[in-house]
C-alpha cells in the first residue's frame, strides 16, 4: 500500500518536474529571443536605417546634432555618432540639399559630406558673439532661401549649448517664433 503511494508521488513529482523544466526552457527561449530581437532592432536602427542617434529635427529644415565623429578630446559622458552614418543619413534624406554649420572648436575632413560644411572659429567662446550670430543667421537664411528642399544642420561638440543657442536665434531671425527665448523652448521640447 505504502509502496504504491510512494510510486504515485514519485511519478507525479517527476511529471511536475518535467512540466516545470519545460516551462523554464520555454521561458528562457522567449527571453533570449526578446533580447536578440531588441539587439537586432538596435542594429537595424544604427546600421540599416543609418539614423544617427543624436540628430534632431527642430523643424523640417533645421536639424540639430552633436559632433559628427570622434573629436580630438572626447567627453566620456557623451555618445558620438559615426561620421559615416551621419553622412549616409544626410545623403540619403537630403542629397545635395544640406549644409552643415560647424560651431565646434574642431575642424574635420569635409569630403565625406561633399564639402557641404561651413565652420566658424569660436575658439574658447562658450557662445558666438552677436556679430558672429548675425552672420550665421544670414548665412542660414540665405541657404534655406535658395531652395525649399534645403536644410541646415547645426552642431557643436555636444549638440547642446552653441547648437541650441544658434537654432533658437535662427528661428527668431526667420520670424518663426516671437523671440530667441521662445525658440529655445521650442528647441528643447
Amino acid at each position: 500500500m505504502w509502496s504504491t503511494w510512494f510510486d504515485d508521488v514519485k511519478k507525479k513529482a517527476g511529471e511536475a518536474l518535467k512540466v516545470t523544466s519545460q516551462a523554464m526552457s520555454e521561458g528562457l527561449k522567449v527571453a533570449k529571443e526578446k533580447v536578440v530581437s531588441e539587439n537586432a532592432a538596435d542594429v537595424m536602427k544604427e546600421v540599416v536605417s543609418r539614423r544617427p542617434e543624436d540628430l534632431t529635427y527642430i523643424t523640417n529644415n533645421i536639424i540639430a546634432m552633436g559632433f559628427p565623429g570622434w573629436p580630438q578630446h572626447p567627453n566620456p559622458a557623451i555618445k558620438y555618432n559615426m561620421r559615416e552614418i551621419v553622412a549616409s543619413f544626410l545623403e540619403s534624406h537630403h542629397k545635395d540639399h544640406y549644409m552643415i554649420f560647424n560651431l565646434s572648436d574642431e575642424m574635420y575632413e569635409t569630403m565625406l559630406f561633399n564639402d557641404h560644411v561651413i565652420s566658424y572659429d569660436l575658439m574658447g567662446m562658450p557662445a558666438p558673439s552677436l556679430g558672429m550670430l548675425l552672420k550665421m543667421c544670414v548665412a542660414m537664411e540665405t541657404y534655406l532661401g535658395d531652395s525649399p528642399e534645403n536644410v541646415v544642420v547645426v552642431h557643436c561638440l555636444t549638440g547642446k549649448g552653441r547648437t541650441l543657442t544658434v537654432c533658437a536665434c535662427l528661428l527668431a531671425w526667420l520670424g518663426w517664433v516671437e523671440s530667441a527665448s521662445e525658440g529655445l523652448h521650442l528647441c528643447c521640447d
